[in-house]
């Protein structure tokens, strides 16, 4: 044989030698792939929501008739929004907590079927500080909650295992009922609000 053929041989076996390496490489993994099922991922994102435009800064879950929400406390002015989780693939708004003179929310607890929201007023006068104003919803039914009642000059709320929540302003004691029929829990969740 002269040279120039066993060239043309070699180069032809280093092609076919190539074009073989490449068939393993791509039909391997997925022969050895049909008989394998990939793991499934510990943890992954489920779910999504976008307050469009408003800024959150907390949170806190509450549970009734079977049904989870979110109350989420707005920044600013914005109040709170109320997110249906009971689907957590799929939360979506069930309605919001926002009165006229609520100012901004500071703070934000849940016991039973009261929401206490904490925080400054529109027209905080020079008699009142910005966080000492408490306004009380009824939440047991989350998709059309309701104001209570407003409390301005508000210096310490606590509950009793009751079920009773006292609010203490600088010129009255203000008793709230939350269904006494149900016992407080053991933690008390109103303690942050104020002191």
């Amino acid at each position: 044989m002269n040279v120039k053929a066993t060239k043309q041989i070699n180069a032809s076996f280093g092609r076919l030698a190539a074009v073989l390496a490449l068939i393993l490489a791509v039909s391997v993994p997925s022969a050895w792939a049909r008989g394998h099922k990939p793991a499934t991922q510990a943890v992954q994102v489920v779910g999504k929501l976008s307050f469009q435009g408003s800024s959150a800064a907390d949170m806190v879950l509450h549970q009734v008739d079977g049904k989870s929400y979110l109350y989420i406390r707005l920044a600013g002015d914005e109040g709170v929004m109320v997110i249906d989780v009971t689907h957590p693939g799929k939360p979506k708004t069930a309605s919001s907590l926002k009165s006229s003179s609520m100012g901004s929310v500071k703070g934000l607890a849940i016991e039973k079927d009261a929401a206490l929201a904490s925080g400054g007023t529109r027209d905080a006068g020079p008699a009142t500080s910005d966080n000492d104003r408490l306004t009380v919803w009824d939440i047991s039914q989350a998709g059309a909650p309701r104001v209570v009642q407003e409390f301005p000059g508000v210096k310490k709320v606590i509950e009793d295992a009751r079920g009773y929540i006292y609010i203490l302003d600088r010129e009255t004691l203000w008793v709230v009922r939350d269904k006494p029929e149900q016992p407080a829990g053991e933690d008390n969740m109103l303690q942050g609000i104020f002191g």
